[in-house]
Parts: C-alpha cells; structure tokens; sequence
C-alpha cells in the first residue's frame, strides 16, 4: 500500500466507524421516526341544502282591447250610442278618426290591411280621447235629465262636500254605479276612497259636481282593467 492510499483510509477511517457504531447508515440516519397506522376515519359528506326556488307565476295574457271593442263596450256601460258618443270636429266618429291608433286595420284610407301588433305613440291619447268624450257626454245627458247612470250625485251643485254624510253616500253610490258598468266589479274602500278625493280642492281649485262626476268616469275607464281582457 502506498503511502497515498494510507492517508485516504486514516482520514475515512473515523466516518466509517461512527457510522459502524450508531447501527445505521448514514443515509438512514436522517428517515423520520415510523409511526403506528391507524385507521382512516371516514367524515360525513358536507350537508348539502337544497336551493328551494319559488317558481314565478305564469304571467297571465292579456289581449289588447282595440278600437271597435273598445268603443262598443264604453258605449255599453254608459248607455250611449257608440258612433255619437264622440265626435271629432262635431262630425266623424273618434273610432274612425283614430281607428290606426286605436289598433284597427284601415285597408282603404291608408292601405294598412294588418292592424299594429302593439300600442303605438299616439294610443294613450286616442284612448284617453274616446273614453274622456263618452263621459263628459254621459254626465251632460245626466245633468240635463234624465239620469241613467249617476242617479244620486246633484250635477248641478257648484261642488260638493265628501265630509258631508248625505253627499258622501250619494257619491259612492254614483262611483259603485260607474265602477260596475266599466268594470264589471265594485270597487274596494282603497278604490272608492281615492275616487271620492276627486272632489276635494286643489292648486286653490275646487272642481264642480259635473267635474268631479266627469273625472270618476275617466278614471275609472281608462284603467287597465277596461283597455285589456
């Protein structure tokens, strides 16, 4: 042996002994300790809560009263002639005048063969217009006599008074009478109550029994319950 090879054994020599005496080798001596298995636990799946989602009402259809359905049921529950009942200009119909606006079909005036599929600008006023006349109409042909539809309500008072019992009953009957001709139901208190505030001042004005019976006819016939079935 060399005396290379002896100076490489004396320097290893040590390591190899340490290595000897602890049992193990050197790689094994950095493992980490070996625990006892035990056995796995096995945890409840997540409690998983059902999303209840409420499932939206079918909004119902509703099918757009057009012009001459329109005109012929406002004439039916104010007892009035359907081609009189308003007049543009004191001369045509307000059903012609407006008959596109309205909803209806004019083949020969402006070659529209296919009524529009849905309200246009012009149809609030149209309808606003008609039922409007057929009102004032019918509350004229009242006060002058006689009364078909407001029977109970004195048109020729210059106002009226809704805290006064006599005359607060005589207007509910009136508007009940009105509500049920254009709406084919009574009104609720709600309804009745808003009606009767028809008659109570404002902006410093106090509007006239004929007023006051002409604007319950206009609300109440231009609500949506009349303008759809």
């Amino acid at each position: 042996m060399s005396t290379h090879a002896r100076n490489v054994l004396a320097v290893l020599a040590p390591s190899a002994l340490l290595a000897l005496l602890c049992g193990c080798g050197a790689e094994e001596s950095f493992l980490p300790p070996v625990l006892p298995r035990s056995t796995p636990v096995e945890l409840p799946p997540p409690h998983e809560v059902a999303c209840e989602t409420a499932t939206p009402p079918t909004p119902e259809t509703l099918i757009w009263k057009r012009a001459d359905p329109l005109a012929a049921d406002v004439a039916l529950a104010l007892s009035l002639e359907p081609d009189t009942m308003c007049l543009e200009l004191g001369v045509l119909p307000c059903v012609e005048a407006e008959h596109v606006a309205l909803g209806g079909s004019d083949p020969l005036g402006t070659g529209l063969y296919t009524p529009p599929a849905r309200p246009g600008l012009t149809t609030p006023n149209a309808v606003d217009r008609l039922v409007l006349a057929a009102c004032a109409e019918r509350v004229d042909r009242d006060a002058t006599g006689p009364a078909v539809v407001l029977t109970e309500t004195d048109l020729a008072a210059a106002s009226l008074d809704p805290d006064d019992a006599t005359t607060r009953a005589a207007m509910e009957a009136d508007a009940r009478s009105l509500h049920r001709r254009l709406l084919a139901r009574d009104p609720s208190s709600d309804e009745l109550t808003l009606l009767i505030d028809l008659a109570r001042p404002a902006d410093g004005l106090t509007p006239t029994a004929r007023e006051w019976a002409t604007l319950t006819c206009f609300a109440i016939g231009t609500r949506t319950d009349n303008l759809f079935f």
